[in-house]
């Protein structure tokens, strides 16, 4: 069976949010993929709770209905008051989202096993074979005309359901004000390395912004490891890089890694030309997370850090790509089960503990700095430097 995959755009659901609030979408039910029958939607659908029926149709609308109520086949009428039917805006019909509530004390949905969600007889999804019946019958449990949803084409090419899930407690807090941006710059700008180790081997520097104070901290950037040893940085160039012997600016050879006979080469390098924190960057808007190719290079890269006892992290990048929920806010990361699941994958494949993975947005898109997105970074960079002194008081135990 062909990946479920739903035809909900971050769009549709930044418009859905102005509805039903902050909420995660869990889909249960798709017909193109499940089939256009009502037993199945039964059999995936019932006693879920509160559900989304959305249907798209050949003229590009998109529409649908809400109940709080569990849907069944017991072929009574039920009534709930939070329940309504719905328009999202496309290119025929711009603007904020269209709500049609329920009247009140109205039958809002008909369960019956002959059929799929039935809102009051009105909207119905899965009549016999077909994807959606759209009768006006009066007295209506919803006050609509036709147009209203479906701009008069009943021809829907499918049919999704999805369980409405409240929001739970995050999995990671984060206070996200703009004080708390500013807290953690002046965390940043005024660090000072644990005893009197400072980083030598530079590739990016911190500019000091409007204040005109500079962060103590150089971050390293390498080229990405590949599979094979054609492409991407070579594994002992990059364990040279770590122990301190690759000067700044200095160009690979691909055919050949820096050793100490290399003219270049910073032969006894001091603790300040070493690495203390080593960062993994993730994309977690990847299909599939890493090869088991990949995953044999680095664990084999990570044994070798390990053995200089130096810190090892996760940067997750893109979280807003892999999950709709947080590409419409951001500050939902730490409520997302997709994130909090690509988390614990990661986490699993290179063995490294969840609280050592650490989600953030990138400036890849982005024109404007915002509020959430620093906050993230700034977290991060906060733990990698809370590592690095980790680092430097192992070495002074060490002595």
């Amino acid at each position: 069976m062909p990946d479920v995959k739903p035809w909900l755009t971050t769009a549709n659901r930044k418009e859905l949010s102005q509805l039903l609030g902050k909420v995660n979408l869990h889909l249960l039910y798709k017909a193109r993929v499940h089939g256009f029958r009502a037993d199945v939607f039964h059999a995936k659908c019932d006693k879920q709770g509160p559900t989304l029926t959305v249907g798209y149709n050949k003229a590009g609308y998109v529409f649908g209905g809400y109940t709080s109520k569990d849907f069944d086949t017991s072929g009574f009428d039920v009534k709930d008051n939070k329940a309504f039917l719905f328009r999202l805006s496309d290119e025929k019909a711009e603007g904020t989202p269209k709500k049609l509530a329920i009247n009140q004390g109205a039958e809002a949905i008909c369960n019956h096993i002959s059929c799929g969600p039935n809102f009051g007889g009105i909207l119905q999804f899965l009549v016999k074979g077909k994807a959606v019946v759209l009768q006006l019958k009066f007295p209506q449990s919803y006050n609509l005309y036709e147009r209203d949803l479906s701009g008069c084409d009943i021809d829907p090419v499918e049919c999704e359901v999805y369980r409405v899930e409240e929001l739970g407690a995050p999995w990671r807090n984060v206070t996200w004000t703009t004080n708390r941006r500013q807290e953690l710059l002046g965390i940043v700008r005024s660090y000072r390395p644990y005893g009197n180790s400072a980083s030598k081997y530079s590739t990016y520097t911190f500019r000091g912004g409007k204040c005109g104070i500079s962060a103590p901290l150089i971050l390293c950037d390498t080229m990405g490891l590949a599979e094979d040893t054609e492409s991407g940085i070579r594994t002992d160039d990059l364990i040279s890089i770590i122990k301190g012997h690759v000067p700044n600016k200095y160009r690979f050879n691909p055919t050949s890694p820096i050793h100490a006979d290399t003219n270049s080469c910073i032969k006894s390098a001091t603790v300040a030309e070493r690495i203390h924190c080593v960062a993994y960057v993730i994309d977690a808007s990847k299909l599939t997370m890493l090869s088991p190719e990949m995953k044999k290079k680095i664990h084999a890269i990570q044994s070798q850090i390990n053995q200089l006892e130096i810190p090892q992290i996760v940067l997750l990048t893109k979280v807003d790509k892999e999950c709709p929920l947080v590409a419409n806010d951001l500050e939902m990361v730490y409520h997302s089960d997709l994130i909090v699941n690509k988390v614990t994958e990661i986490g699993q494949q290179l063995g490294i503990p969840i609280s050592y993975i650490i989600p953030v947005k990138n400036y890849w898109s982005d024109h404007e700095l915002d509020n959430a997105t620093d906050i993230l970074i700034l977290s991060a960079l906060v733990q990698i430097l809370r590592y690095a002194d980790d680092y430097f008081e192992n070495l002074d135990a060490a002595c």
